[in-house]
């Protein structure tokens, strides 16, 4: 920090609740042969954080590392851990099969739609609700680890990304008692419905990070955020059409 500067206080404080999440303990550094806010430290790692506020974002800021002393030398701010894709192999390919049941689940959707309507939107809501939905639980809740990797980042708490992965069964079992027990297009249209607007918050998010995001202090992370806005919209849209479709045939 610059002298004169004045430092960021309220930001070092968020710092300091956050490695307590992650499970360091912390101690503010005043010497000024050390440049850092923090000390960090548990088990056998250790590391020094310097505190940047980049702009208010809507998504959570994390301690993104640039070198190590057994490897790490955290910064607190909105970034994001250097990625794995190894470690991330197991998310890679829950959500390429995500994406496989996704367009099997249009086309034949499609296709049914002018042959037997009703079990067209069985069958969608088995595809786009119930076998994504599922896909996403594994994905979010139990190979979670593997999906922070695959996302370039890392969360030693990771209870949010397994209420997502939650939210993502229920929906999916519901789907899947929708169409196997044959309650009808409304219910089937529901269950895509209910799917979409709990999508359509993911897009949202999405497009916020896709025009909040600053490539110049996170390289990667804007084309990231548009790829996945681009895709989280495509697939809402999906999802209200279908619903819609299924509604009024029940109608």
């Amino acid at each position: 920090m610059r002298e004169g500067e004045q430092q960021p206080t309220a930001t070092i404080h968020e710092a300091e609740r956050f490695a307590e999440r992650m499970g360091y303990h912390w101690m503010e550094c005043d010497t000024k042969e050390l440049p850092v806010d923090l000390l960090i430290f548990k088990h056998e790692s250790a590391g020094v954080v310097t505190v940047r506020k980049c702009q208010y974002r809507f998504f959570m800021p994390c301690i993104r590392s640039t070198r190590t002393h057994k490897g790490v030398d955290p910064t607190y701010g909105t970034g994001s851990m250097a990625p794995q894709p190894a470690a991330g192999k197991t998310a890679s390919q829950l959500m390429a099969a995500t994406m496989v049941a996704t367009m099997i689940g249009i086309f034949t959707g499609i296709y049914l739609l002018f042959v037997n309507a009703g079990l067209a939107f069985r069958v969608l809501a088995v595809f786009l609700v119930g076998i994504v939905g599922t896909l996403s639980f594994l994905r979010h809740s139990v190979y979670y680890r593997s999906d922070q990797a695959r996302m370039g980042w890392t969360q030693e708490h990771p209870e949010f990304q397994l209420e997502v992965g939650y939210a993502n069964l229920a929906i999916g079992i519901a789907a899947f008692a929708a169409a196997i027990l044959d309650w009808g297009s409304l219910a089937c249209g529901i269950t895509l419905f209910i799917y979409g607007t709990y999508l359509f918050c993911t897009f949202s998010l999405h497009l916020r990070q896709a025009i909040a995001t600053d490539d110049s202090n996170h390289p990667g992370l804007r084309q990231r955020a548009i790829r996945s806005t681009i895709n989280s919209g495509f697939f809402v849209t999906v999802l209200y059409i279908f619903a819609f479709l299924a509604i009024v045939r029940a109608g």
